[in-house]
């Protein structure tokens, strides 16, 4: 991740998929494993209709992490709602 942001390695853990714009490699992990769960038999327009609420729902907890993260509160100040702006809604 630090290669992908250029950022410094002094920059904290959970600043980096602020600065990607990305969510955290573990909830991509949770959404591809629910949404693979839930997949049989269905189209690929279903998976993806299937993949925006748990998507929104790791989105929501990334933010919760996020606002409660001690490191990285200087970027904290102009990145508040960083997260939300990767849910489908």
């Amino acid at each position: 991740m630090t290669l992908l942001t250029k950022a410094y390695r002094t920059t904290s853990t959970a600043a980096l998929p602020v600065l990607a714009s990305v969510l955290p490699a573990e909830y991509e992990v949770i959404i591809a494993g629910r949404v693979d769960a839930e997949r049989d038999n269905l189209t690929r327009t279903k998976i993806g209709v299937l993949r925006w609420p748990v998507k929104d729902e790791m989105v929501e907890l990334g933010q919760k992490r996020w606002n409660e993260e001690s490191l990285g509160r200087e970027l904290y100040r102009y990145f508040l709602d960083a997260l939300v702006r990767l849910s489908s809604g």
